[in-house]
């Protein structure tokens, strides 16, 4: 559980454990008053309005937190959701994990190398590729990555430099909201309504100003159950190629994103 108020100053017991009091929001974001209402159904309104509670409990939440703000989706049992209503959640913590502080620091030793974008760089190279796009839009990406860690891994990105989604603006929300439908209807098209995480990958809090960051949305479908293997060295095993997978979802987010 976690509590706004408080110190996140560490503790270290006599014997050397270090520990730290749970500070931080966690916050639940009822997405329709309707029990069976779901993103990749309602219209293209009704998950704007969601991306807007998004982006102004984003905002709310950065004023009173540095560290790292995480939306997220779960939808499925296999993926972690307890509660049936349709709903999504956000969580600030002081603290940057270290699985996150790596992502973002390989991400700044690539500004300073080559002084651009990390993420910026890896969809110019999906797009000149090709073959692992699933939606193109004047503003937004989606596609499936080179390295995807399990079948039909998805990730939605800007076109442009923006290190944070709090920063996102009334015009990318509009742009975002129908890109975000169409692909997960496409995957519920394609895998029968899977069970899947979807989390918003925002820069953390104190480091908005800096570019080598640029948020995105990543779908993870939850097909498959990491065993040993994944479990002991932290490798994923994904036993389908995305240059096979995208050409799938994307016939089915074309239907999607216009639908009759």
């Amino acid at each position: 559980m976690l509590h706004p108020d408080g110190s996140p100053q560490r503790l270290v017991s006599a014997t050397g454990l270090v520990s730290m009091p749970g500070i931080g929001h966690h916050e639940v974001i009822i997405e329709s008053p309707s029990h069976d209402a779901d993103l990749a159904r309602v219209d293209v309104a009704a998950v704007r309005d969601v991306l807007e509670a998004y982006r102004a409990r984003y905002r709310a939440l950065r004023t009173q937190h540095r560290g790292v703000i995480l939306l997220f989706r779960n939808h499925g049992t296999r993926a972690g959701t307890s509660l049936t209503h349709p709903h999504s959640q956000i969580v600030a913590t002081p603290v940057v994990p270290i699985q996150v502080r790596h992502r973002f620091d390989v991400a700044m030793q690539h500004y300073d190398d080559l002084g651009t974008s990390l993420y910026l760089d890896i969809l110019d190279h999906e797009l000149r590729d090709g073959r692992r796009i699933v939606l193109e839009t004047e503003d937004y990406v989606a596609f499936q990555p080179f390295a995807s860690a399990v079948p039909h891994e998805t990730w939605i990105m800007p076109r442009w430099l923006q290190p944070s989604f709090g920063d996102a603006t009334d015009v990318s929300l509009d742009a975002l909201a129908p890109v975000l439908r169409a692909v997960l209807a496409g995957l519920s098209a394609v895998l029968g309504d899977p069970d899947y995480n979807a989390i918003v990958h925002s820069a953390p809090v104190g480091d908005e100003e800096r570019e080598y960051f640029t948020w995105h949305i990543r779908i993870v479908p939850r097909l498959l159950t990491p065993a040993g293997f994944e479990l002991g060295t932290g490798m994923a095993i994904n036993p389908s190629r995305p240059e096979e997978t995208a050409p799938l979802l994307r016939t089915a987010v074309t239907r999607a994103a216009d639908p009759p």
